[in-house]
């Protein structure tokens, strides 16, 4: 079956969906009117639907407990670096499992050096995303998964790939790509699990187009 792919966001259109990056927590305000004499002002309403934590606002609170644990704080990248690669990233991710996949699908048999190569380069650009979305980590619940056999043929190979096409193919169609406005704590856990499954199917991947490529040359 032919896979289905998304149309490919221009770099500029990605770099505007991703703003939410950089976007700080709004301010409360600060004044409030002074207490009357002998009359407390009334405590403060806790909010039933309190806010999820913006992305700089969990980056603030990593950092503050690395320090608490002695670990220190690496040297953050600007706001400016972490919005361009995340744009180059999520553009690059889409191009390079593009062209991996109209070559590897219509040929007899895999190129097993190809595939090496644009898997490794979506891994590493999987993982910058993840690091510079600031997304939280899968549970552990969601990462008990049986992991998938070894492709033994060009027909397995096909069939990996495939299954990495649709992690990739959920993560860039994520709402949090949409809807700039709201961090919504459900797509960004969402697109945690994928990008963690982008990258453990490209890892898989890789070792399997090196084992093949050795079988078929032998």
């Amino acid at each position: 079956m032919k896979p289905q792919h998304t149309t490919l966001l221009p770099a500029a259109a990605a770099c505007a969906a991703l703003l939410f990056v950089c976007a700080s927590a709004p301010t409360p305000a600060c004044a409030q009117a002074a207490p009357q004499p002998h009359r407390p002002p009334p405590p403060a309403q806790s909010n039933p639907n309190p806010r999820a934590p913006s992305v700089r606002e969990r980056q603030l609170m990593m950092d503050e407990m690395s320090r608490e644990m002695g670990k220190g704080t690496p040297p953050r990248k600007s706001e400016e670096l972490r919005l361009s690669e995340i744009a180059e990233d999520y553009r690059d991710l889409q191009q390079v499992n593009n062209k991996m996949m109209s070559a590897t699908m219509r040929a007899p048999a895999p190129d097993y050096e190809l595939i090496n190569k644009s898997v490794a380069d979506i891994r590493r650009r999987a993982e910058r995303l993840r690091e510079n979305l600031a997304l939280p980590a899968p549970e552990a619940k969601d990462e008990k998964k049986t992991e998938p056999k070894p492709a033994e043929d060009s027909a397995g190979m096909k069939a990996a790939l495939l299954a990495l096409d649709r992690s990739i193919m959920s993560f860039v169609r994520s709402p949090l790509f949409k809807n700039t406005d709201v961090l919504d704590a459900e797509a960004a856990a969402r697109a945690g699990r994928d990008l963690a499954d982008v990258i453990e199917r490209s890892r898989l991947a890789a070792k399997d187009a090196e084992r093949l490529g050795k079988r078929a040359k032998n």
